[in-house]
């Protein structure tokens, strides 16, 4: 079975209702951009359709924040390499025949102008303070892990802890400085628990107390996954 977008109206409002035939026991329901994404075994947009109305409260509000989001970096030109989040903060960026220049910081416009390829580029270059961040946290730690980086876009990290590695992704450039240590906090936090237990958030709260507000404010970014 296909995905299969339907449109509908609920109190006079149009909604966009994808549906996604997954083996799973329950129905889970999610918003990507603009359309709410309803997956189960044999679903149904009757299926779906009671699932949404009585969630419809947190349909619409996420459904605005997500659309102000969107909004928001349309319009800052992020999807036409006309800006950049970098550490948090929206840079603009400039170009000529020959270079581009993020800031004070030039690079070679290529032959063939690829924006994945450059922005995997520039996210090589500014890894610095995402490195200085890892050393940093490996002495509060004390734990000398190996540190590798790939332009990952369905998670921030992972743990590898039987092979004492850490993996994160490169697009964490695009985070405020706090979040990247919650990330790499959360994920030194794996070397000693594996699954995300009470116990885990425990002790990720020893070294970031405001965890709960940094894991909310990361859904916020969603948009430097895509």
């Amino acid at each position: 079975m296909k995905d299969i977008i339907h449109t509908v109206e609920i109190n006079d409002k149009t909604y966009k209702i994808k549906l996604v035939e997954r083996r799973m026991k329950t129905i889970r329901l999610k918003v990507v951009e603009e359309t709410l994404v309803v997956s189960g075994y044999h679903i149904t947009l009757s299926k779906a359709l009671v699932l949404i109305k009585n969630h419809l409260d947190w349909v619409d509000k996420t459904l605005e924040k997500s659309k102000m989001l969107l909004d928001k970096n349309t319009t800052n030109g992020i999807n036409d390499f006309e800006a950049i989040f970098l550490y948090g903060a929206l840079v603009k960026i400039r170009r000529d025949d020959n270079y581009y220049y993020i800031g004070e910081d030039k690079f070679k416009m290529p032959k063939v102008f690829n924006i994945d390829n450059e922005y995997k580029k520039i996210r090589r270059f500014y890894l610095s303070i995402v490195e200085e961040r890892v050393n940093y946290y490996k002495q509060v730690f004390n734990h000398d892990a190996i540190i590798i980086y790939k332009d990952m876009r369905s998670k921030y990290g992972y743990n590898s802890y039987l092979k004492n590695t850490i993996c994160l992704s490169t697009r964490l450039i695009h985070l405020p400085i706090h979040l990247i240590d919650y990330v790499i906090i959360h994920e030194f936090c794996h070397f000693k628990y594996h699954n995300h237990q009470k116990e885990f958030y425990l002790e990720v709260s020893k070294y970031y107390p405001d965890y709960k507000k940094a894991k909310k404010e990361l859904k916020e970014y969603s948009f430097i996954m895509k």
